[in-house]
């Protein structure tokens, strides 16, 4: 109900109430002292609009509290009691006071912020390799971005232990990258990268995916003194971790469980799906299955594959080798793939 009170003589003011925009009664509110600050017994009578001279269908006393704003129908008094003041009360409910709702819980004086895994207040930090939640420490090796590396002696051999997630060659230049899935394999001859599922987020955790063209690059995309394993590096590799004489086949097959990462995805602490064959990290080279994408655009078996390059031609076509690990078998693989195919890089040192 609205109430338009019009001032009549000193204390006395005359109203309409309506509801709906139709007067529904009439009256008088009856103030006894209007002096600012004034307190004491108000009365309020309502007769029916229709027949004002009958007994009041509506009346009431009320205590009220007289300043300047009682003549005034727009008028509000601040917290402090100032008529139409700016004083208000701050989210601690102090008058005049300058808590104000702030970090990410919108929390009265709150400094919450969220951590790398944007949960509000978590306690989540990036390691040296820039992944957030990480374990890894003492990052010793930084590519052309920044990012860290930690590494790993196999051997006769350093290895880097994350795969590569430069997005520069070693002289500065951009390795172009976000290509359509048309353009990734039959329009591209030229060095590129992308990241598994276009998700940012999967470099961070899987490293980018890069075509031959990058890897053959003369400008390099490996850290400063390390490079690309050729086919012969992978070979050395592979006769250390498999322990018998070279060129046996036991050495593939013992191979690849002593460079994969322990854990399943299925398990809640790994990222390789069951069962991640024959899985011990022995080697520490620690072998992640970032999936590939194909010269199609596709994305394919991240969780599954872990394939990466090697500086090697083949010489009779236009494929390289690269090598490879699987979640459901311990071997370490061998084979080709073409040009256009985009996979992990791991860097060796010179």
């Amino acid at each position: 109900m609205d109430w338009d009170i019009v001032p009549s003589v000193a204390s006395q003011f005359a109203f309409e109430a309506r509801s709906f925009d139709s007067i529904v009664g009439c009256g008088t509110l009856v103030v006894l002292d209007l002096t600012e600050g004034a307190t004491g017994l108000s009365s309020i009578e309502v007769t029916d609009a229709v027949d004002p001279g009958q007994e009041p269908i509506w009346d009431m006393q009320f205590e009220y509290y007289a300043s300047d704003c009682m003549l005034d129908p727009i008028c509000e008094l601040d917290c402090e009691g100032t008529p139409n003041g700016s004083v208000v009360i701050d989210c601690a409910d102090v008058c005049g006071g300058t808590s104000v709702l702030s970090g990410c819980d919108n929390v009265c004086n709150s400094t919450a912020v969220e951590d790398c895994a944007g949960d509000c207040g978590g306690s989540a930090v990036d390691d040296c390799t820039g992944l957030c939640g990480g374990t890894a420490s003492g990052c010793s090796v930084t590519d052309i971005d920044g990012n860290g590396y930690t590494t790993v002696t196999i051997g006769t051999q350093k290895w880097l232990v994350q795969n590569l997630k430069t997005t520069k060659y070693k002289d500065g230049s951009e390795i172009p990258t976000g290509y359509s899935n048309y353009d990734w394999g039959w329009n591209l001859y030229t060095g590129a990268y992308a990241v598994y599922d276009n998700n940012s987020s999967n470099a961070d955790v899987y490293g980018n995916l890069y075509n031959w063209y990058a890897v053959d690059d003369s400008r390099g995309i490996c850290p400063e003194n390390y490079h690309i394993p050729t086919d012969d590096e992978w070979y050395i590799l592979l006769e250390y971790l498999g322990g018998a004489p070279s060129g046996s086949a036991e050495n593939w097959l013992i191979a690849g469980g002593k460079m994969k990462d322990v854990g399943t995805i299925e398990d809640g602490d790994g990222l390789w799906h069951t069962p991640n064959e024959g899985a011990t990290n022995e080697s520490g080279f620690t072998a992640i299955p970032a999936g590939f994408r194909l010269y199609d655009g596709q994305y394919y078996e991240s969780g599954y594959y872990s394939i990466y390059w090697s500086s090697t031609a083949e010489y009779y076509s236009d494929a390289f080798f690269m090598w490879y690990l699987l979640h459901d078998d311990s071997r370490l693989y061998r084979g080709l793939f073409d040009s256009q195919t985009g996979l992990s890089v791991r860097c060796l040192k010179d």
